[in-house]
């Protein structure tokens, strides 16, 4: 609501964890040029609906459903042989970060956020100060390290993400990686079964 009495328009919602009593929601919106973060600050605390935690431009960032089709378009040209360094493209920029490693079952069970996601079939999120070596360096001293099956029973390969702890991966994240591996499992001609 406060957004569109500013004239925006809100593109996109991504839903964070409930973390005590407050939740924290990063939307993504069109405003007009005038409008400037203390003004939707302002409107916010005036309409008692939230508080603007940050801001920041994403002028050259393409609507959700734009950004989705290039990400399968690159995916099913790269085909079989060059899809898994496209999936791990896509997955660092779905999650906002660089250290992303697409592993094969047998090279991901001795990562316990791994073991746990194969064990319970499907994604674990969990703290760790002993990220994988394969998603390269990692500076931050603890993280979040997603493991993320392409399917539910009989998974092929599993994407690990880290990034420091104050960034939680939120649930959509979560969905899209698993999406973007159910898409690499149809390229790879590997039943889709789902995550």
């Amino acid at each position: 609501m406060v957004v569109g009495e500013l004239g925006g328009n809100v593109l996109t919602i991504d839903v964070q964890e409930v973390d005590g009593p407050a939740v924290v929601d990063e939307l993504l919106v069109d405003l007009p040029d005038e409008v400037v973060p203390a003004d939707v600050a302002r409107a916010l605390e005036t309409a008692d609906a939230g508080v603007l935690l940050s801001a920041k431009p994403g002028a050259d960032v393409p609507d959700q459903v734009v950004r989705a089709l290039r990400w399968a378009c690159a995916l099913t040209s790269a085909g079989p042989y060059g899809v898994d360094d496209e999936l791990e493209r896509a997955v660092a920029e779905v999650c906002g970060c660089s250290n992303v490693w697409l592993a094969d079952v047998g090279q991901a069970r001795p990562v316990e956020a791994a073991r746990l996601a194969l064990a319970r079939g499907r994604p674990v999120s969990h703290r760790t100060t002993d990220p994988p070596a394969a998603l390269g360096p990692v500076t931050a001293p603890e993280v979040w390290l997603l493991a993320v099956p392409d399917a539910r029973l009989e998974p092929a390969r599993v994407a690990l993400v880290a990034r420091p702890l104050p960034d939680r991966f939120t649930v959509t994240e979560i969905e899209r990686v698993s999406a973007l591996l159910s898409l690499r499992r149809l390229v790879t001609g590997t039943s889709a079964i789902a995550v």
